[in-house]
C-alpha cells in the first residue's frame, strides 16, 4: 500500500515513479505486476537471486520500463573490459527488456570500474541498437 500511495503521489505531480528493484522480483512478481510503479530500477543481472532478464520481464514486462541490464561489480563484465563479454551482457538486456515500455540500459558504476568498461558498453550499445 505505500508503494501505492508514492505512486499516486508521484503521478498526481506528473511524473513518472521509479522503484529500486536490484535484486529481482522473486515472491512479490504478481503484486509488482499490478502496482502502479512506472521504472524498475537498479536491474542487474547477476542479483536475480537466480533468474534471469527473460523471467523477469515475463513476470513483470510489458507495462513496465526497465532501467540496468548490465553488471559492473567484481570482475563480472563492465569491470573485466572484456568488449565480447559487454557486447554480449548488452545484447541480452536490449534482447530481454526493451520489447515492452523500453529499456533504460545502464549499470551501476562505481569508482573502480574502469573506464574501458564503460566505453565498451557505449561502443556495444551502439551497434547492438544500431546507433551511428
Amino acid at each position: 500500500p505505500r508503494i501505492e500511495e508514492q505512486a499516486a503521489q508521484t503521478h498526481q505531480a506528473g511524473k513518472l515513479f521509479s522503484y529500486l528493484l536490484p535484486e529481482g522480483h522473486g515472491a512479490y512478481a504478481d503484486i509488482l505486476r499490478e502496482t502502479e510503479i512506472d521504472v524498475f530500477q537498479g536491474i542487474d543481472p547477476r542479483m536475480l537471486n537466480g533468474g534471469d532478464l527473460h523471467t523477469l520481464f515475463a513476470k513483470l514486462g510489458d507495462k513496465k520500463v526497465f532501467w540496468g541490464g548490465v553488471n559492473a561489480e567484481g570482475t563480472l563484465t563492465l569491470d573485466s573490459g572484456n568488449y565480447d563479454k559487454i557486447e554480449k551482457e548488452v545484447s541480452e538486456a536490449v534482447e530481454a527488456l526493451s520489447p515492452g515500455n523500453g529499456l533504460i540500459l545502464s549499470a551501476f558504476l562505481f569508482e573502480e570500474v574502469p573506464l574501458q568498461g564503460i566505453l565498451n558498453m557505449i561502443k556495444a550499445w551502439k551497434k547492438v541498437c544500431n546507433v551511428p
